[in-house]
């Protein structure tokens, strides 16, 4: 995360001021917090509000080893892309060396519908 500049923009990784700036190399060391942004677009609506929820969970071969509270959302935070903004921050101190793999859960309950996006990366 960086302080953004004061002109406005459609980026949506810039909001109130602070901009979050993609890790490519996918490694954090330990001393870092790690934040994880994503976006649910067009969720299903009941008496126009979505019903969703999130957690991550992080595995070390086949082993989960740490998981994030569920964190639900009901309001669109973003009307004119139709997005429900998630970010979470984990302490990377909540890991030891090695390499891990992040599983999104996320469900829509009012569709009914789940998806479990997976991502890989290093703590050092």
């Amino acid at each position: 995360m960086q302080p953004a500049g004061k002109e406005r923009t459609a980026n949506p990784l810039v909001r109130d001021g602070v901009q979050l700036l993609p890790n490519l190399t996918r490694a954090v060391s330990r001393n870092q917090s790690v934040y994880f942004y994503f976006e649910v677009y067009d969720p299903a609506l009941a008496d126009a509000a979505p019903d969703l929820r999130t957690s991550l969970a992080f595995y070390r071969g086949n082993v989960k080893v740490y998981e994030t509270p569920v964190v639900e959302r009901t309001m669109i935070d973003d009307l004119a892309r139709k997005a429900v903004l998630f970010q979470l921050e984990v302490p990377a101190s909540a890991f030891t060396p090695g390499t891990y793999t992040c599983q999104v859960n996320v469900i829509d309950a009012v569709a009914g519908k789940v998806a479990f996006p997976r991502l890989v990366f290093q703590v050092r």
